[in-house]
């Protein structure tokens, strides 16, 4: 992609141009062309979380465990998110589950 300002003639990476983009809502380190997986537990966690629900709340509906926790940096892992209401966000935009 080439643009012209005035006579001054500017290169643009596709990657810098797609990422700067209001419609491409993937994570950076997401492919845009595969969606993210999201096992029915992840998604009821995002789901809630997304509704407004506290942390307390999720828990105690889902009947989480200590381990919970890893499958959580898992799924942060996978939007590309640094922090649980980050991922919420991050699912939101890219359409993962609404």
């Amino acid at each position: 992609m080439l643009g012209r300002i005035g006579s001054l003639r500017i290169g643009v990476n596709p990657y810098v141009a797609a990422i700067a983009s209001p419609l491409v809502s993937a994570p950076m380190n997401t492919s845009i062309a595969q969606p993210i997986r999201l096992t029915e537990r992840q998604r009821s966690v995002l789901e809630m979380r997304a509704a407004g629900y506290y942390w307390s709340q999720v828990i105690d509906a889902l009947e989480l465990d200590v381990g919970w926790t890893q499958q959580w940096v898992e799924i942060e892992d996978l939007l590309g998110a640094n922090s649980p209401e980050h991922a919420v966000a991050l699912a939101i935009r890219g359409g993962h589950i609404l």
